[in-house]
């Protein structure tokens, strides 16, 4: 995924949303994890070329990623107030 579009979906997430819909789609950059590295299996041909090597192991990427899922979870089903650390990304 270009940064260009991440910093777009941040755009429309945080500046570009109405209050009702605040916190209902974080964007979360998560440092050392690449595309593939949330998933788990051989990745596509096209992945395989172009998507950036992971700076942590594939345990620490999902575990990164799992955290960040359940924080969003725990909002949406629970109820809580958000708290993914949307302001570092």
């Amino acid at each position: 995924m270009r940064v260009s579009r991440v910093a777009e979906a941040f755009w429309h997430s945080y500046n570009n949303v109405e209050s009702t819909q605040k916190d209902l789609f974080p964007v979360v950059a998560i440092e050392g994890v690449s595309h593939m590295g949330f998933m788990s299996g051989p990745a596509p041909g096209a992945v395989a070329k172009r998507d950036l090597t992971l700076d942590v192991s594939v345990a620490d990427a999902h575990s990164s990623v799992a955290s960040a899922m359940v924080s969003f979870m725990d909002q949406i089903i629970l109820g809580n107030s958000p708290s993914l650390d949307t302001a570092s990304t």
